[in-house]
């Protein structure tokens, strides 16, 4: 008895946990879990057999009841638990005759492929139902069988796994094969064990709800006789009844049958009533001997069509900042009108790409344009298809001017001077076409949060900066701007410093010798009388360039030096430079050479 079996466990078996952990609590947890099942699957084996309900001491019979009398019951634990509080049950009894317990009469039948649904109503009876016998007769109610080893119980739940939905119940009964007639019916098991009297027999069996495989439909093509429709079938003609023919104007509408049931034998049909010219698609559908149906595959009727539709009419195209493109035209009126294809390039001495990977039968068409490209304007043009794919002519070719999103290349300073007046650059311009000005742009050196300011918009490449305040230093770039108002980013930049030059503090009367008896350099000169500062002399020998010779005060007006080569030239600049920063021009001496 394995009910019996369920309530042994549920009594004395043992809880088994996995739960670790130092305080024990995952285990309490799980032992409680455990507990909570074992004493709901006790209390569901106990309803379903009175014999085990009396072995767990769960029922108790007073057969010393007198009819027409009222009794009260109470039921309590047999044991004490220092631990544990107990409480009592009562229940108050009128002893009337027994009356007999309604059978399952709702009982209804689905029949399905090697399948038979049964449902019914929950059982109402006095005290409901705790399971319920589901009963086979496959000898015209000779004799019956159960279907289900166990007592079936339905779960109430709202789960998708559920086998009730509100008050019905569902019991699925696999068959081994098709039209095998037999007889079902249903008995109900109450709290108290006891077993419902039978309720009504259903006959059902399994049925054939297999379609056949999917008739292959040849392109109907247009003949004398009319339309001519031809197809096959995958399996041949096993367990097929007969073919019907339909037609509609184009694959989405509704079919229309245009012949009765056709034969098994049937493989072909002409269709007298069809015109030349007019759009028409076929479909054949198979029945088989139990009337399931498929249908094949729709396909247009094949006509002698070389014209094709006209060109559409495009009536507005735009391109929104986001590079969202929209294009309308007009719908063509051709009846055989499949529909549409749109196309693009960039360049119209480039190839025109296919935009539409299907043939689309709106007359408007989106798109998201490439935005991060040199390209500034893009090209499309739609043409149109009929049911023989007969291209019409394109439209007229819009052009779109794509949303400018780039910025210009960086501009380039490619010299810098500095004179005791201006700040001098030279600069090239921006590769990029689209740039309509370049602005010099200057901020203190060192200041990198510093903005830049635009000083100049000069197009001629050079630009001489006379208003940088003297003895600053200050940092110079280029930048570019096209027609749509980007910025493109600074150019290299320079850090220039004018210093104010003081005609007054300028040296005079420069003068180099050479003195050949102890080979060496004697620089002279005339003094303006500056009491500060340095004075700083400079040496070129015409290959080296320009080197700090020596630095001096501002009031020495000779100096000599022994550091020459025999054969070269000679030439010396001098200027003084004060504590402020105040500086002269330079002056320059006579060149000397120094013989062997």
């Amino acid at each position: 008895d394995s009910l019996a079996a369920v309530a042994v466990q549920t009594i004395y078996g043992q809880a088994m946990s996995s739960s670790g952990g130092a305080d024990g609590l995952g285990n309490i947890t799980e032992t409680f879990t455990q507990q909570q099942a074992l004493h709901g699957y006790g209390h569901l084996v106990a309803e379903q057999s009175a014999a085990i309900a009396s072995a767990m001491a769960l029922r108790f019979v007073d057969r010393t009841a007198q009819r027409g009398k009222e009794y009260i019951y109470r039921v309590y634990s047999a044991t004490v638990s220092a631990t544990q509080q107990h409480d009592t049950a009562f229940v108050v009894v009128q002893v009337t005759p027994h009356q007999p317990l309604p059978a399952v009469e709702s009982l209804r039948v689905e029949e399905q492929e090697r399948e038979v649904v049964l449902r019914w109503e929950k059982y109402n009876g006095a005290d409901g139902a705790s399971g319920y016998w589901i009963e086979q007769s496959t000898n015209g109610g000779a004799t019956f069988r159960s279907v289900n080893r166990t007592i079936y119980t339905a779960l109430d739940n709202s789960d998708a796994s559920a086998n009730m939905r509100g008050t019905t119940l569902e019991y699925r009964v696999a068959l081994t094969e098709n039209y095998k007639p037999a007889l079902y019916r249903i008995r109900a098991i109450t709290p108290f064990g006891e077993s419902t009297p039978p309720g009504m027999a259903v006959k059902a069996m399994g049925r054939d709800k297999t379609p056949p495989l999917q008739p292959i439909l040849q392109r109907p093509v247009m003949t004398e006789q009319g339309a001519h429709v031809r197809w096959s079938l995958p399996d041949g003609d096993r367990d097929v009844a007969g073919f019907t023919v339909a037609t509609a104007p184009n694959p989405e509408a509704d079919f229309t049958d245009i012949t009765p049931r056709l034969s098994v034998s049937a493989r072909e049909y002409y269709d007298k009533t069809s015109a030349t010219g007019t759009p028409l698609y076929y479909v054949v559908t198979v029945y088989d001997t139990a009337g399931n149906a498929r249908s094949s595959i729709p396909l247009r009727l094949l006509t002698t069509d070389s014209i094709p539709p006209a060109a559409p009419t495009i009536i507005s195209a735009n391109v929104d900042s986001t590079g969202m493109v929209h294009i309308r035209w007009n719908r063509n009126t051709e009846s055989d009108l499949k529909g549409y294809r749109v196309f693009y390039t960039n360049q119209l001495d480039h190839e025109w790409i296919q935009l539409t990977t299907d043939i689309t039968r709106d007359t408007s068409y989106t798109t998201v344009l490439e935005l991060n490209t040199l390209t500034k304007t893009i090209f499309y043009k739609v043409n149109a298809l009929d049911e023989n794919f007969n291209h019409s002519p394109f439209s007229r070719v819009i052009e779109l001017t794509k949303p400018d999103i780039v910025a210009p290349t960086a501009p380039r300073i490619t010299a810098s001077s500095v004179t005791d007046s201006t700040m001098n650059l030279r600069y090239a311009f921006s590769s990029s076409t689209d740039v309509v000005r370049h602005y010099v742009v200057r901020r203190i050196a060192g200041s990198d949060t510093t903005a830049w300011i635009r000083i100049d918009s000069s197009a001629s490449g050079t630009y001489a900066d006379r208003n940088a305040e003297s003895g600053r230093t200050f940092e110079y770039a280029v930048i570019a701007v096209d027609n749509a108002g980007l910025v493109s980013q600074p150019s290299n930049s320079v850090e220039l410093r004018r210093y104010p030059v003081l005609r007054s503090l300028l040296p005079s009367s420069v003068v180099a010798v050479y003195d050949s008896v102890r080979s060496m350099l004697n620089l002279s000169w005339t003094a303006a009388g500056a009491s500060g500062g340095e004075l700083l002399i400079y040496a070129s020998n015409g290959d080296d360039g320009s080197t700090l010779l020596a630095s001096l005060p501002a009031t020495a007006t000779s100096y000599a030096t022994i550091a020459v080569r025999k054969g070269r030239s000679y030439r010396f600049g001098i200027k003084v430079v004060q504590d402020d920063g105040v500086e002269s021009a330079m002056t320059y001496s006579n060149t000397v050479t120094v013989r062997d």
